[in-house]
This record gives C-alpha cells, sequence and structure tokens, in this order.
C-alpha cells in the first residue's frame, strides 16, 4: 500500500526489495496509487525501476473510470518511462465504461501501459451472465484483458454484496459456454492465508486409460491421457 506511507517508509520498502534477488514483481497497490501527486508516483516507480532484478510493476487502479480526467499526459509520461508496466483497472459494471473513460484508456495504451482488469463479483450488480458476459467482451473490445473475478471479500459491512461461490462458478461456466477464452478471467477467492483459484470441475472421473471430462457445452467425453508409471 502507498498512499499513507511516508518518503521513510517507501525507503525501507525499496531496501527490502533490493536485498532480495528472488523479487522479480511489484504490485502497487492502495488505497489507489494514482491519487498519488505525479511527483510522489514518478519517485517510486524510477526507484522501482532502478533495481536490476525487477522485471514488472504492476499498478491497480480505478481512476480510468472513476476519475478518468486524472489520465493526463503528464501522468502517462511518467508511466511510459517504467515501462514494461501493467495497469489493472478496476472495473464491475458495463455502465462504468463510459466516453471519459475511453479517452483515459486510449492514452494509457498509446503510452505503452498494458491493461487488465479486475472485477469484484457483487450481488445485485454485475452476478448475471449477460451483465457478466457484455462487461468482459467491452474490456477487450477497448483493449483491456479480463484478468480476475474476485469474490467479494469477508469484509465487515460488505455482507449484502457477497454471493454463494456457487453463483461465481457458475458465471464462470456460463463465460465458457457463450464467450471466447480470451473474455474469460480467473476466479479467485482471497481467504487468509493466500488466494485461491476456483474453477468448474472440468474431471469428472480418472479411469486406467484417461479421464471424462466435462465439456464447454456442460457434455462429459473421454479423454485417454499419458501413462504415469
Amino acid at each position: 500500500t502507498v498512499n499513507k506511507r511516508t518518503r521513510d517508509d517507501w525507503d525501507a520498502g525499496l531496501d527490502y526489495i533490493k536485498s532480495r534477488s528472488e523479487v522479480r514483481e511489484v504490485i502497487v497497490s492502495g488505497g489507489d496509487p494514482l491519487l498519488l501527486t505525479n511527483s510522489r508516483l514518478e519517485y517510486l516507480l524510477s526507484e522501482l525501476r532502478k533495481i536490476p532484478h525487477i522485471q514488472i510493476i504492476r499498478i491497480s487502479t480505478k481512476m480510468p473510470v472513476v476519475l478518468p480526467q486524472r489520465i493526463t499526459s503528464p501522468l502517462v509520461t511518467i508511466l511510459k518511462k517504467s515501462v514494461p508496466i501493467y495497469v489493472n483497472i478496476h472495473v464491475v459494471h458495463p455502465a462504468e465504461l463510459s466516453l471519459e473513460s475511453d479517452i483515459a484508456i486510449n492514452k494509457l495504451i498509446e503510452g505503452g501501459v498494458i491493461l487488465g482488469s479486475q472485477t469484484v463479483l457483487l450481488r445485485d450488480v454485475n452476478d448475471e451472465l449477460l451483465v457478466m458476459k457484455e462487461l468482459m467482451e467491452r474490456l477487450l473490445t477497448k483493449r483491456i484483458r479480463p484478468y480476475a473475478l474476485y469474490q467479494c471479500d469477508l469484509t465487515q459491512g460488505l455482507g449484502h454484496f457477497r454471493t454463494s461461490i456457487q453463483t461465481g462458478l457458475d458465471l464462470m461456466a456460463g463465460l465458457r459456454r457463450y464467450t471466447s477464452g480470451f473474455a474469460i478471467p480467473q476466479y479467485i477467492a482471497d481467504p487468509p492465508g493466500g488466494k485461491v483459484s476456483l474453477n468448474p470441475n472440468s474431471i469428472v472421473s480418472t479411469n486406467a486409460t484417461g479421464h471424462v471430462l466435462k465439456n464447454w457445452e456442460g457434455k462429459n467425453v473421454s479423454y485417454p491421457d499419458v501413462r504415469t508409471v
């Protein structure tokens, strides 16, 4: 997290990353890191880029859809200096993709930023297949790769937004049936102890020659496998 940290906090974190050569990717999150001033953001990104073993920098933000005016030419210039840099935009509903957000998104892409999306599954907001399908397909048309669909966290005050995991699994199965693989995100829960990828059970059973798999239509098909012994 970056928004409530001092320069000393950042420098301590940077020193730690410098000391751990196995760290190859850094995620800059928040709050929202694009709420930082340009000068603070530029300092953080430039210091990260000086570390030889950091290959990828990721930023998680909602600014392109909730405050697209934040995506200015000076900001894009700062981001461009740190390529390869990935920006994951938090989008939960197709209505967030406006003409203003299109301008912001295009500025980022033209600046060499690679865009992905993260979506939180929310009851009565995006928990219907047609809504989720429209969102994922529209993201692709805007050159944003759907990356993650998150199960709503176990956070106080959010219980009314949470769906069952089965609802999410059903949505994932529906996406696999009715849209392209490129429009299908990972479905992820984040319990204490680390993230877990959630998927519809595609292996129905296993036998001596292989497996029975469930295909995109929900039908069982036999699939021979390589013997391991």
